[in-house]
C-alpha cells in the first residue's frame, strides 16, 4: 500500500506541478476535507480567499493533496495575522502532520510556527518566508534541494529519506549548492533530518517537478517557489 501510495503521488505532483505534499485544522470548520487511507493531514493556510492567485493556489494544492491519497483541511486568513496564527494553533490542536503557510505577515507567525516544530509538525512556508524560526525552509535552500534533483529521476524505490539526504548533501559538498544560493549546509541537513520519511518523499517530488513536469510554467527557481 506504500508504494502504491507513493506512485500516486508521483504521478500527481509531477503532472499537475503542484507544491509538496507534508501533513491541521482550525476553530472555524475546515473548508475542504478529504476522506483517505492515509493517516497524513496537510493543513494549507492561504492569506485571503479575495484575492485570485491565493484561492487558485489553494484550490490546486488541495485538488493535488487529495488525489495523491492525504487528507486536507485549507484555511484563509481574511489578510488577518492574528487569525492565521490562531489557525495554526487550532492546527497543532488537531494534530496535522505538516502546515503549508502562505504568511499574511512573516514576523507575526514565528512564535505560532515554534509551537508546531515543538509538536512535531514539519511547517512549510509557500511563498513568504517565515522569519526567526527553524520550522520551515528558506528559499536559499529549497533553491538548494531542487538544484540536488537537476536530471534525476524520483521513483517509488528512491523516496526515503536517506535518499533525500544523499542527493541534497552530496549537491552541497560536490557543486556547492547551498554556497551558490546562499544557504548553510548545517542549517539545511538539520532541518532535513527533522522530516519524517512521508515528508521526505514529498519534498523531493516537489523538487523534481521543477525539472519535470510539463504544467510547470515557472522560468526560475524564485518563481516556482513563489507559486508552487
Amino acid at each position: 500500500m506504500e508504494e502504491t501510495r507513493m506512485k500516486k503521488l508521483l504521478a500527481i505532483v509531477l503532472t499537475a506541478a503542484m507544491l509538496l505534499a507534508m501533513l491541521c485544522a482550525c476553530a472555524a470548520k475546515p473548508t475542504e476535507t478529504a476522506a483517505t487511507d492515509t493517516k497524513a493531514t496537510i493543513g494549507i493556510l492561504m492569506p485571503t480567499k479575495e484575492q485570485t492567485i491565493w484561492s487558485i493556489q489553494g484550490e490546486r494544492l488541495t485538488e493535488a493533496f487529495q488525489k495523491a491519497g492525504y487528507a486536507t483541511q485549507i484555511e484563509y486568513a481574511e489578510d488577518d495575522s492574528a487569525k492565521q496564527a490562531m489557525q495554526i494553533e487550532n492546527m497543532i490542536t488537531k494534530g496535522v502532520n505538516v502546515l503549508v503557510i502562505a504568511a499574511v505577515d512573516c514576523a507575526a507567525l514565528t512564535d505560532a510556527c515554534e509551537k508546531a516544530k515543538d509538536a512535531g509538525i514539519y511547517v512549510i512556508a509557500d511563498d513568504r518566508l517565515i522569519t526567526n524560526t527553524k520550522a520551515v525552509f528558506e528559499p536559499a535552500e529549497l533553491k538548494t534541494i531542487v538544484e540536488a534533483y537537476k536530471d534525476v529521476k524520483v521513483t517509488p524505490d528512491s523516496t526515503s529519506k536517506s535518499y533525500l539526504m544523499l542527493r541534497v548533501m552530496g549537491a552541497c559538498d560536490k557543486n556547492h549548492a547551498n554556497e551558490r544560493f546562499g544557504a548553510s549546509r548545517s542549517s539545511l541537513e538539520a532541518k532535513l533530518r527533522y522530516l519524517d520519511e512521508t515528508q521526505a518523499t514529498a519534498l523531493m517530488v516537489w523538487a523534481s517537478a521543477y525539472w519535470v513536469s510539463r504544467n510547470c510554467t515557472a522560468t526560475s527557481l524564485d518563481e516556482y517557489i513563489r507559486k508552487y
